[in-house]
């Protein structure tokens, strides 16, 4: 049961979750535009060490280019009599993301080459952007195709694409004993998507506010850096201009998304599978007793594809709720506040600061002598050797040959396919006897490929 204190604890955030998505839910949020500042700046207000940064459109980034800063005032299809049968003002989904302005009455036909619906899914909108080519279209449900009966129809997008704006994003620091940091990486580019938009950029403030706490307390063993970007181009802006940092410093990211869904728990692996975050946040689902389904990195569809892209393999990983592209209300309009719950978001945080807590507790044995040790000369072997000798001390000397000073206990456990407590016997045995060391910091681990 839970005490008094975690239960008021839990009835706050739970409080500035519902806040949060109240305030959210209308912005017409995309790439850049005023909406999406508007919503970086509510999370500032609930989050004060977030600064706001921009960077200029046109802004050359690799092979990508910052875009034109898009706003939109109004958009409708009329009908001859005026009827509005699509009107964006009622639900911000039924435009294209990056609608370029139109006025103009267009034929049935041509009409028909800018609608988007989904036969399958009749009662929906889809979401539809065309951020890097000029172009206009609306969404519809495909239940309501059955309304244009017209010939003709009038289109208006009152739409704005400013190629001297800002793309604007947020970015928190925490300083912690270590310089070396972990990266939370949420985005914020999305309108009127509860699960897949406005989960993970609330999470992740509850939980940076909770690690200042951490930090407040001299207990925040690694820097801890927040960015509420736009994805894709928003983290290509950042490594563009922080390659260095992300190549010496950044231990690990933690990519902030779809963390509010009422399905399955997921696990997106980070590219090759076996780093840290991997193996505790493994550890950590069995700990809790918690089902899910676990993703490889085949199955990537947010900023991990950049972080850990080329020139960078940074482990990435996400925890979810209802991953991204595996329910079939994702990028449609049945991505609403129904979809998600506050508790699930609050579950969601608790699992993420506790994974956090659990790598910042990890200790990293290593071996103090080169090559093994005479292990007889410590009483672990008999002087007599015999062919089943080895087989009393292979266990042991597997432990000892993994204690490397970047291994932790979990992943020493996986490597040698031996029981953590096992594990932890034998370290605490070889530190003993002081063939092993236990360090607080991971040393520099050897390029693997």
């Amino acid at each position: 049961m839970k005490n008094f204190k975690n239960l008021k604890t839990e009835t706050k955030i739970i409080k500035l979750i519902d806040s949060l998505v109240e305030q959210l839910w209308p912005l017409n949020r995309s790439l850049t535009g005023i909406d999406t500042l508007k919503s970086i700046n509510i999370l500032k207000n609930n989050c004060p060490d977030i600064i706001i940064r921009k960077t200029r459109s046109g802004k050359k980034l690799f092979d990508w280019q910052v875009p034109p800063v898009w706003n939109v005032n109004d958009a409708y299809i009329e009908d001859r009599l005026g009827n509005k049968l699509v009107n964006w003002k009622n639900n911000n989904l039924h435009l294209y993301g990056y609608s370029i302005p139109v006025n103009k009455q267009v034929s049935k036909s041509e009409l028909l080459k800018h609608l988007s619906y989904l036969p399958d899914q009749p009662s929906s909108i889809p979401y539809v952007t065309t951020y890097y080519e000029r172009n206009w279209g609306f969404c519809i449900k495909y239940d309501d195709l059955k309304n244009f009966t017209d010939t003709r129809y009038r289109v208006v997008i009152d739409s704005e694409l400013n190629p001297k704006g800002y793309m604007h994003y947020g970015e928190a620091y925490l300083k912690g004993s270590s310089r070396k940091e972990i990266l939370l990486s949420t985005y914020i580019c999305h309108p009127s998507m509860a699960n897949n938009e406005l989960s993970g950029p609330i999470m992740s403030i509850i939980l940076f506010n909770k690690l200042k706490k951490l930090q407040s307390e001299g207990k925040l063993k690694y820097s801890v850096r927040l960015l509420i970007i736009p994805e894709t181009i928003g983290s290509i802006n950042y490594i563009h201009s922080h390659q260095s940092r992300i190549l010496h410093n950044t231990i690990f990211g933690l990519v902030i998304t779809c963390v509010g869904g009422s399905k399955s728990w997921s696990l997106l692996k980070s590219k090759f599978g076996d780093s840290s975050i991997d193996i505790l946040a493994k550890k950590m689902f069995k700990d809790k007793g918690l089902q899910y389904e676990d993703y490889s990195f085949l199955s990537r569809g947010s900023d991990e594809r950049q972080y850990s892209g080329p020139g960078f393999n940074l482990p990435c990983i996400s925890i979810m709720r209802s991953k991204y592209a595996t329910y079939p209300e994702y990028h449609t309009s049945k991505d609403d506040r129904e979809f998600i719950s506050s508790m699930a978001i609050y579950e969601s945080f608790n699992f993420y600061y506790d994974l956090l807590l659990s790598f910042f507790y990890a200790k990293y044995p290593v071996s103090v002598y080169k090559c093994e040790p005479k292990l007889s000369e410590y009483k672990l072997k008999p002087t007599l050797s015999k062919s089943n000798n080895y087989l009393t001390s292979r266990d042991l000397l597997n432990v000892l040959t993994y204690c490397t000073g970047f291994l932790t206990m979990e992943e020493i456990a996986n490597q040698v396919n031996i029981d953590l407590r096992e594990v932890t016997k034998y370290v605490k045995k070889l530190e003993k006897l002081g063939l092993v060391r236990i360090n607080n910091l991971p040393s520099a681990s050897p390029k693997k490929y």
